[in-house]
């Protein structure tokens, strides 16, 4: 029960109240509040293993509520908060990226139950149910710190690599998303109104002034305008070819709309295996969809402050 009890505590902090998952014997680190310890494991045994209410119990305390932020005096006597004076500072796992993202979107299957999936930029379904492979495990889960399937996991780890940014400036899925969202705020009377209903469905909060102009002036940038004249010569030139199969360049490897290649939730950033075909009735890429993609790969989002 305490060990049971030490990881969910460890899941929502960071840390645990003994910070060796796995050892609580003599070789392990010792609980730096027992008497918290012991009572959240006979609450947990009073309400039957109940995982739920164990979840409910420790995030409506006040604990689970501190912010982040910073006090000279208290990280002087305890620089790896581990009495836990304020709140640390994670990124989120592989599984709430992009079940967050798909949240957002709208387009999240919340379905429960059913086989598993395979995680590409057209599946909605929860990441729960996504197959991970103990032979090959998934590109994108691999890349957000997802465990080995081989072995049992005590503790997540979490890294901050570049390949991680270039998912999702890169990224099929996230375009795309994006721009389902793009779709949502396009009924609004002008970009600032639209930047406006963006942010409160990301981050639950109006922009300040300096981010509206940054986003105006995004909007309105130049090579943007590049950007949008070159697509839409792209889709001149598709209907010329309908109409004149003639006309046609030679075969090329399968991809986006947004011209990058294929594969899984990777697609986008990796290249796609011979024969890899392109997702079918892609939304297309717009000014608007490439900002608010921005916005979702910032910190503020993939962030828990």
């Amino acid at each position: 029960t305490r060990v049971a009890v030490n990881r969910l505590w460890k899941w929502h902090f960071g840390t645990g109240i003994v910070d060796t998952p796995s050892n609580f014997g003599k070789l392990g680190e010792r609980p730096t509040n027992p008497e918290l310890l012991e009572y959240l494991s006979q609450s947990f045994i009073d309400h039957g293993h109940s995982i739920k209410k164990l979840h409910r119990q420790i995030m409506l305390t006040s604990v689970y509520r501190l912010s982040t932020a910073d006090s000279t005096a208290n990280y002087a006597k305890d620089a790896g908060n581990r009495l836990y004076w304020r709140a640390s500072r994670r990124r989120m796992s592989a599984e709430q990226i992009r079940d967050g993202v798909l949240f957002v979107s709208g387009a999240l299957d919340a379905k429960m139950g059913g086989p598993s999936v395979a995680l590409t930029p057209s599946t909605t379904r929860r990441t729960v149910y996504g197959k991970v492979s103990r032979y090959k495990l998934d590109p994108f889960l691999q890349l957000f710190d997802f465990p080995a399937a081989t072995i049992s996991a005590e503790q997540r780890f979490s890294t901050n690599v570049p390949l991680q940014r270039l998912f999702f400036m890169n990224s099929d899925f996230m375009q795309q998303q994006a721009e389902r969202i793009a779709q949502k705020v396009q009924e609004e009377p002008d970009n600032r109104s639209r930047v406006r209903k963006a942010y409160r469905m990301i981050f639950g909060r109006d922009p300040n002034a300096a981010e509206l102009t940054t986003a105006a002036d995004y909007l309105t940038a130049e090579p943007l305008r590049a950007y949008e004249e070159r697509r839409l010569a792209d889709e001149a030139r598709k209907k010329e070819i309908a109409a004149d199969p003639k006309k046609a360049p030679k075969p090329s490897p399968p991809k986006s709309d947004d011209g990058m290649p294929m594969e899984g939730m990777m697609a986008g950033v990796m290249p796609p295996p011979p024969g890899a075909e392109a997702p079918k009735k892609a939304l297309p890429v717009t000014p608007l969809g490439r900002y608010i993609k921005i916005l979702l790969s910032s910190s503020e989002f993939i962030f828990i402050e």
